[in-house]
């Protein structure tokens, strides 16, 4: 009896210990979920908008700054730093290049409307006619280069019919703004809006595109390397069909990825010359030779990828898949070594050293074992097999482009 009340004690006292110990796993994790979310780019991006916002907004509150305030159309200044501030340095600062661009030559067409049609007053007939002739190459800009110049006609469009359509609806209202006045008020606003964009951007968590691409490019070559592996576990499936349709799928996922991954990549590297320069292992321009690089890895991937997933007949299975089944094991372990490498090279911006183990004497046992097979093939073979064959021969070169292509990787990340 005493045994059992000791036994049903130390059961209890077990109990008390998983709770405790899942009450504190739990603290942990929340823990860990609230650090991440306040250390993530995206909180960073809107506590510095608030505060420079806040900031350009601060003489509204002080009693003596109000009326001032109100003259200078200090909401504008508001509006300017929440549309000009982005998630990186970069961002911000060629939101403010095409702000600041965009605002010189709506007030230069704001002139010329003026001289022309003035000068007493601008003219509504004069503000149509102008806006008739900018409007085509306006909108061939905009929609030639939206994510760029196409900035520049937007921002020209806004702040041109704002100028000219104010000035003009306020001719006979005394005391507002004359038509100069409206004109250097309005640069002031937007240059203080720049400004404090960019000091509040350098100097608060400064985000640099680069540090993205280089997470991007990790990410890249992890989904590559994946790819890779699914290329050879697809081959090397015997008679599993089942099997190799999953593999089929999940590589159509990662396709998916990787492209979305290479398409922001892509605009996040047209960012990255308006950053200040650091020193790094990898050089800026060094950035399209990687892009260049992993392209074509995974152009060749998918052309491996068709071949490999494709039922070879009994011939080509006994002789290729299963007769240099070790030698692919052994390059695909090898090619996964060296996608590992590049990732983590690329994330912490570290070179890679010099002394790292070599694919080329499998490759060139696998390719003398593969001229032999050539040299050797019957006539009878070859033509009751020609279709599997042609699929394994581009397979096995379309896999050669992708090696050759990490060489060419390895070059650019050691240097």
């Amino acid at each position: 009896f005493k045994f059992s009340i000791r036994n049903n004690n130390n059961n209890d006292s077990n109990k008390t210990n998983s709770c405790f110990n899942t009450i504190q796993s739990r603290k942990r994790q929340f823990g860990r979920w609230v650090s991440s979310f306040f250390s993530t780019d995206h909180f960073k991006y809107a506590v510095k908008a608030s505060i420079a916002s806040s900031f350009v907004a601060l003489p509204q509150w002080i009693t003596s700054l109000q009326d001032t305030f109100a003259e200078w159309r200090g909401e504008y200044a508001v509006l300017y730093v929440i549309i000009i501030m982005g998630t990186t340095f970069s961002w911000s600062y060629t939101q403010a290049l095409y702000r600041s661009t965009g605002t010189c030559i709506a007030i230069i067409l704001s002139i010329i409307t003026w001289a022309v049609f003035g000068p007493a007053e601008i003219t509504l007939h004069g503000i149509i006619i102008v806006m008739g002739i900018i409007s085509l190459p306006g909108f061939y800009v905009k929609a030639r280069w939206p994510m760029s110049y196409g900035r520049i006609a937007y921002v020209m469009f806004v702040i041109y019919v704002s100028t000219a359509i104010s000035n003009y609806e306020y001719r006979n209202v005394p005391g507002y703004f004359s038509f100069w006045e409206l004109i250097y008020k309005r640069i002031i606003v937007v240059a203080v809006s720049v400004l404090v964009v960019l000091v509040t951007d350098r100097i608060m968590w400064p985000s640099l595109s680069r540090e993205k691409v280089h997470r991007m490019y990790s990410l890249i070559i992890q989904d590559l390397s994946s790819y890779f592996g699914k290329i050879a576990d697809c081959l090397l499936t015997e008679g599993d069909v089942k099997k190799k349709s999953a593999t089929v799928a999940g590589m159509r996922q990662l396709e998916l990825g990787i492209r979305g991954n290479m398409v922001a990549t892509n605009f996040i590297l047209s960012l990255v010359a308006f950053e200040p320069s650091f020193e790094e292992p990898i050089s800026q321009s060094a950035y399209q030779n990687i892009t260049k690089s992993l392209n074509i890895v995974f152009d060749h991937l998918m052309t491996a990828k068709v071949c490999a997933s494709v039922p070879f007949g009994t011939f080509v299975t006994e002789k290729l898949v299963r007769g240099f089944g070790w030698e692919r094991r052994d390059m695909a372990a090898h090619a996964l070594m060296l996608f590992w490498f590049l990732s983590k090279s690329v994330v912490l911006k570290t070179a890679l050293p010099q002394c790292i183990p070599s694919v080329k004497k499998t490759r060139r046992s696998l390719e003398e074992k593969m001229r032999r097979f050539k040299a050797n093939l019957g006539a009878k073979e070859a033509q009751e097999s020609s279709v599997d064959l042609v699929n394994y021969f581009v397979f096995d070169a379309a896999l050669g482009f992708v090696m050759d292509e990490l060489d060419r990787l390895f070059t650019v990340m050691v240097e």
